[in-house]
């Protein structure tokens, strides 16, 4: 009957365990039994019972477990010790076959009685029925003592293989080694091989080559005796030992069986493809039983194995665990944890696609690995460590498989290991974090030195795309994706935008909770205020959205704020920089953030970082003490720039003149090389705070405080900083451009107040003229060295790595951006210095006599020529990068407005030649930023498009053009420019920004909104009306945007067109052209052009027949088509904005043309241009075709065309294809092409035609060309233009006759 096993219970005592475990032990026998052999064979005896462990009732004492323990023991060394001495192991056996052993399995088995181990024995007797032993701390110290002393003994021992045959006890292998040696011996050559077949047959050939490297590496490959044991194996002929089980024949032979692979015959082997799985499978199994699909893994791995820098495809690359790429053909050990993957196993490495399934282990440590090695392979495509094409593969690959969307999730993580991996990851994802160096984040801190400090850009790929489509001309994609929540949808927003797509993750609520309940590391503490402030550099929207998250701002305030200052340790003081970094941008992105910040007395809280100097502190902490108060700094002159706060300066006058007097006045500390650097920018962000402060507190007589108490300030600036020695270097022009508009400024509130007993600026301005007399500009030369630099490096720079990341993206644009920078200096330098100047005139014959000086000196005038002659040279109009070359267009802005002050004012002999003033206006307008509208204004009102400008054009050439418009007309195409190129949001906003009402400053980020209109403007600004225009249209508004807008016909057009083309005509001829219009490609020009035949008139004539239009077409035509030589449809297709427009542009003009052109002779020179060779032969089958019936009011000859210095483009090369030509010939067959009436199409359809006849080449077009041409000559063509044609043909046009059949 079964009975079954009584298990404990959680009451039971330890005797009472103890009888549960006799009683299972006791009750199990073993299927077979086991005894122990001495050395001369005979089993050896069981202990004596008495030797045993008495029980409790033998002494009437119960002992404890331990006790017993220890008596058992005492009692087993007893009878080991009355043992005689074993004898000495015979080394000679029988070899006995394997067979023979097999029915002793189920029989007793006999162990041999090992001596005690040499090596580390186990400390306690092995549980014989799965209990656990319990065993005493005092016994366990005592075993690991003796072992620890037989392992020290036992290295001595075993130095050399002979001793090993010689040593009573320790290791048996060596025993055992020289008792099959000796077995060897005796036997004989035949027996040997027997044996060796026997082993062949029994083991698997992997397994025996294993033993033999075993041997060789254990006795040395000198022993020539191990490798003549056994026979190697033929890999090629057995690659699977399931093969050769399955297909081989087994005979039985004196009770042994045999088992022996097919007889392969040489030329057998040789056509055995063992390359091709489904060829070496069908050798060894019947091809009706074979299943390929089960048995491809059996087929050999390649042995060509390919560089991984030829993989293109991302998802074959293979990584190490610290991110870096692993060629193929490699070889690493497998112990370096670099095989541990499903696919291609025998491959280290691992792939993309591997990392992100580890990332959802269930093992943490596997989680925490492959998200670190996630983050370093991000990071590493920032820092451009792969190279161009593997970077951009990796980083679109990793889209596609949802990289960020696994990091993610990792974040929601129990485990901090991988918590902190992911934060790194993510950070290094937004292009931040302490996996990357973060030079894009000194950037962007770099341009806050800037005149427009507190003005930032939005790097979401929205703005950046926005960005680029007002630079070029072009609508952006207006595709919105709805986010319902859905896994689907955060998928979209990721790829589209990486930081919206977190967003939309709640991933702000998860940093919450990260920093308010989890204590994590410190450098994850800064991941997550660095994701942050990229969050807040990313839009107005993503800022909105860190406000107003649920105790988010809170948990910043009350954890990296509010603390003891200075902080215990360097990582804690990096956090408080960090959170303050983060609350200036808050207060940026909006003015109602800034007055909640005020409001809950977080801006307060930050006033601490200045309260103690920096140079008071410890090495440790002085660096990043100088960085926290120039943060203070920048984030006063935000919430100045709004008009907020100021009462805070007057609370706070004491503490800041302080902080003041000892950066100006204190050395500079040698803690550090960077120390300098942390110093100047605290210095230069503390008068850009005061400059703002300025310029908010003008007209708040109320809250300004008076002029005396801004003295010191201005004291320190020209005792500190200008009667010092400048730098000349970016932070040296930097600080003087910080110094200049803030002396600029105060200057003017002071002269508006003459009576308030404080700075008497008139007395200073000696002191100002004789530093800037000392120190002037340098040559231009400086700039251009650093100008050609920068524009080698723009073109092989690696472009933006994928739409969905923000910022500049990699670290070569970081670099540009770098460069850009400190050539920015320069012009930053120059245009204070021009502010400061112009800021004064009229104080004193004087100093206005040294304003014309300066604004006429070599060096200055050098600036503006050098500056509008090298704008082409970095071509970054349409890119992000021109955000950090601000200075450029402001500093011929400021040389401008400062030379029409002085003029204006009248007190010197100043007058600036008004065409070099309209040149410079019209290089400088490009060049100006979001931001910088009002300036745009001025330049086109005052120096563009003024009447008094325009008249002194029409005056330079009596030739131009006498445009037949009304009186308004000028005024109307100005305000259409004006409005055209910004709206009055932008203007007002510009406005704010330059000082002039700050209180109706709404945001600091400039995020341009669906349908506003901003800088910057494109180079063709001038064309603009038209593509405008063309867009208003109801009938072609398709054509160049794909937005659809409010379609109307403007009654005033045709004098707006006539006006604008006049104005162009004026620009070309007059001003200078390469500073503005050579810029842009005359194909550019051309397509803006054509674009008036399209647009509809406001009388009943078409616009492109009214006669002054029709001349200004004609000149425009005759002035961009000489210069175009080889156009690309590329480039006009970029022109219409985008692939195919141009195209279908042209299929509009074609088909207008035949309905309502009446034979307009410029409209015709117009459709000709894209016949040219180099465009595509769409271009010239739809002219050929469409206009079949119309081609006889093509009169013009070669001379006549704009580009008959080049006609060769419309001749060579030949024509290939096919249906052209049969559109030539029947052309010339119906009579509406002829050498007298369209010399010009006739000239070209005779070429081509005579080239096809003479190309003899085998399947050519020529040859297929024949076939149909000779039926259609002989049909229709007249046969003098047949002996034209064959003439021709005879001839290759130098002379020499070519075989041609007629």
């Amino acid at each position: 009957m079964f009975r079954g096993v009584e298990r404990p219970s959680p009451q039971d005592d330890e005797d009472t365990l103890l009888q549960l475990q006799e009683s299972f032990v006791g009750g199990r026998q073993p299927a077979a039994k086991s005894l122990r052999i001495a050395g001369t064979g005979k089993p050896i005896k069981d202990p004596a019972k008495s030797a045993r462990l008495t029980t409790a009732a033998d002494n009437g004492k119960k002992r404890s477990i331990f006790a017993e323990r220890r008596a058992r023991e005492q009692g087993a060394q007893d009878v080991a010790e009355s043992k005689e001495a074993s004898e000495i192991p015979r080394l000679h056996r029988e070899v006995v076959s394997a067979d023979a052993l097999f029915g002793e399995v189920m029989s007793d088995v006999h162990e041999r009685s090992p001596d005690p181990p040499s090596m580390m024995a186990p400390t306690g007797p092995h549980p014989s029925a799965g209990f656990p032993t319990v065993v005493h701390r005092s016994q366990r110290l005592k075993q690991i003592r003796a072992c620890s002393t037989r392992i020290t003994e036992s290295v001595h021992q075993r130095s050399h293989f002979n001793e090993f045959l010689s040593l009573e006890g320790g290791d048996e292998s060596p025993d055992i080694h020289g008792q099959n040696l000796q077995t060897l011996q005796s036997m004989s050559a035949q027996e040997i091989e027997e044996a060796q077949a026997e082993i062949r047959e029994k083991l698997d050939p992997s397994l025996i080559q294993m033993l033999l490297q075993r041997a060789n590496q254990k006795y040395g490959r000198d022993e020539s005796h191990v490798e003549d044991l056994v026979e190697p194996p033929v890999v090629s002929q057995q690659p699977c030992l399931g093969q050769a089980r399955e297909h081989s024949s087994v005979r039985s032979a004196g009770g042994r069986s045999e088992l022996t692979a097919p007889d392969l015959s040489t030329s057998m082997k040789d056509n055995i493809n063992l390359r091709n799985p489904k060829s070496f499978i069908e050798t060894w199994i019947p091809a009706d039983k074979a299943e390929h699909e089960k048995l491809e893994w059996i087929g050999f791995m390649e042995d060509d194995i390919v560089d991984n820098s030829a993989v293109t495809n991302a998802a074959e690359l293979r990584f190490d665990l610290s991110g870096r790429i692993i060629e193929r053909g490699t070889q690493i050990p497998v112990h370096r944890g670099l095989h541990h993957h499903g696919v291609d196993p025998e491959t280290p490495g691992y792939t993309l696609d591997e990392l992100l399934h580890l990332s959802r282990s269930t093992v943490q440590a596997q989680r925490a690995a492959s998200v670190r090695v996630l983050g370093a392979i991000i990071a590493d495509i920032y820092a451009g460590a792969y190279g161009k094409a593997r970077g951009i593969a990796l980083i679109w690959h990793s889209l596609r498989a949802n990289v960020l969307l696994h990091l993610r999730f990792a974040l929601d993580d129990s485990h901090e290991t991988v918590v902190t991996n992911s934060l790194a990851a993510l950070a290094a994802s937004v292009g931040t974090g302490s996996l990357t160096d973060n030079d894009e984040e000194q950037c962007w801190d770099q341009v806050l030195l800037t005149r427009l400090s507190y003005r930032a850009y939005a790097i979401s790929v929205s703005n950046q795309a926005d960005f680029k489509s007002r630079a070029s001309g072009r609508e952006p994609s207006s595709e919105k994706i709805d986010h319902d929540g859905s896994i689907g949808s955060v998928i979209q927003l990721i790829r589209r935008d990486a930081i919206l797509g977190l967003i939309s993750t709640d991933i702000l609520a998860r940093f919450r909770y990260l920093l308010q309940s989890r204590n994590l590391p410190a450098e994850a503490v800064n991941d997550i205020l660095q994701i942050l402030i990229r969050i807040c550099r990313h839009s107005h929207a993503a800022a909105v959205q860190i406000a107003e998250c649920p105790g988010l701002v809170d948990v910043v305030h009350n954890k990296f704020l509010r603390g003891p200052w200075p902080s215990i340790s360097k990582s804690q003081s990096t956090a408080s920089l960090n959170a303050v970094k983060l609350l200036r941008l808050l207060c940026q992105s909006g003015r109602d953030i800034a007055e909640s910040l005020i409001r809950f007395h977080i801006v307060v809280d930050a006033m601490k970082f200045i309260m103690l100097a920096p140079d008071q502190l410890t090495d440790s902490s002085r660096e990043l003490s100088w960085y926290l108060q120039a943060e203070v700094w920048s984030l006063l002159g935000v919430l100045f720039s709004y008009g907020l706060c100021i009462q805070l300066f007057n609370d706070y006058h004491s503490a800041i003149l302080s902080c003041a007097l000892k950066l100006f006045g204190s050395e500079v500390p040698e803690a550090s090389p960077s120390t300098p650097t942390a110093i100047a920018r605290s210095q230069i962000l503390l008068l850009r705070m005061i400059t703002a402060f300025l310029k908010s507190a003008e007209g708040m007589s109320d809250t300004c405080p008076p002029n005396h108490a801004l003295r010191p300030f201005a004291d320190l600036v020209l005792k500190k900083v200008l009667a010092g020695q400048r730098e000349r270097n970016a932070s040296g022009n930097l600080l003087h451009s910080a110094a200049f508009d803030m002396l600029a400024l105060y200057g003017k509130q002071v002269l508006a107040d003459p009576t308030d007993d404080g700075f008497n600026f008139i007395q200073e301005a000696t002191s100002i003229m004789d530093y800037i007399r000392c120190t002037p500009m340098p040559n231009f030369s400086v700039a251009r060295s650093s100008i050609e630099v920068i524009a080698n490096q723009v073109p092989v720079a690696t472009p933006p790595l994928g739409q969905h990341l923000v910022g500049l993206q990699n670290k070569p644009r970081t670099s540009i951006a770098t460069a850009m920078l400190e050539l920015n200096a320069y012009f930053e330098y120059g245009c204070s210095l021009m502010t400061l100047c112009s800021s004064f005139v009229g104080i004193g014959r004087e100093w206005d006599e040294f304003v014309s000086e300066q604004l006429s000196t070599d060096q200055v005038l050098g600036w503006v020529t050098g500056t509008a002659e090298s704008l082409d040279r970095i071509a970054v109009h349409s890119d992000i990068l021109r955000w950090f070359l601000p200075g450029r267009g402001m500093l011929l802005c400021s040389w401008l407005l400062a030379s029409e002050i002085l003029q204006s004012h009248g007190t010197v002999n100043y007058s600036m030649d008004g065409i070099y003033g309209c040149a410079v206006a019209l290089a400088a307008l490009p060049e100006l930023l979001p931001g910088e509208e009002c300036v745009a204004s001025k330049l086109l009102n005052r120096f563009i498009l003024h009447p008094r400008v325009q008249n002194t054009l029409i005056a330079m050439d009596e030739s131009l053009v006498q445009v037949e418009t009304q009186e308004l007309a000028p005024q109307r195409l100005q305000e259409f420019l004006d409005y055209g190129l910004y709206d009055n949001a932008s203007l007002k906003r510009s406005e704010g920004l330059f000082g002039r009402e700050a209180r109706g400053l709404d945001s600091l980020i400039l995020d341009e909104q669906e349908g506003n209109a901003s800088l910057p403007v494109r180079l063709d600004w001038i064309m603009s009306p038209f593509g405008l225009l063309l867009a208003e249209s109801k009938k072609f508004g398709h054509l160049l945007i794909g937005a659809k807008r409010e379609q109307k016909n403007r009654e005033d057009a045709n004098d707006l067109v006539a006006e604008c083309l006049a104005l162009g005509e004026r620009v070309d001829r007059i001003v200078r052209p390469q500073w503005y219009m050579t810029r842009l490609p005359d194909p550019v020009k051309i397509a803006r052009l054509m674009c008036i035949f399209l647009l509809p008139s406001s009388t009943d004539e078409e616009m492109f027949r009214r006669t002054d239009i029709n001349k200004l077409l004609s000149s425009g035509l005759l002035r961009y088509g000489t210069r175009s030589h080889r156009w690309n449809d590329s480039e006009l297709d970029e022109a219409c904005g985008g692939s195919g427009k141009f195209f279908q542009l042209y299929q509009e003009l074609v088909e207008h043309y035949s309905a309502v052109s009446f034979g307009d002779e410029v409209f015709a020179r117009y459709l000709l241009l894209p016949l040219a060779m180099h465009y595509p032969s769409d271009y010239r089958e739809l002219f050929w075709d469409h206009l079949r019936e119309l081609l006889h009011l093509f009169t013009m000859e070669k001379s006549q065309l704009p580009t008959a210095d080049d006609a060769a483009q419309f001749y060579y090369p030949y024509e290939t294809e096919e249906r052209v030509l049969l559109l030539y010939a029947s052309a010339l067959a119906s009579g509406k092409v002829t050498s007298s009436s369209t010399p010009f199409l006739y000239d070209v359809a005779v070429h081509h035609l005579s080239a096809a006849l003479a190309d003899e080449s085998p399947e050519s077009v020529g040859v297929r060309f024949k076939k149909r041409s000779v039926q259609l000559a002989a049909s229709k063509i007249a046969k003098d233009i047949l002996d034209d044609i064959v003439w021709r043909a005879r001839s290759d046009g130098n002379g020499r006759t070519v075989e041609c059949a007629k």
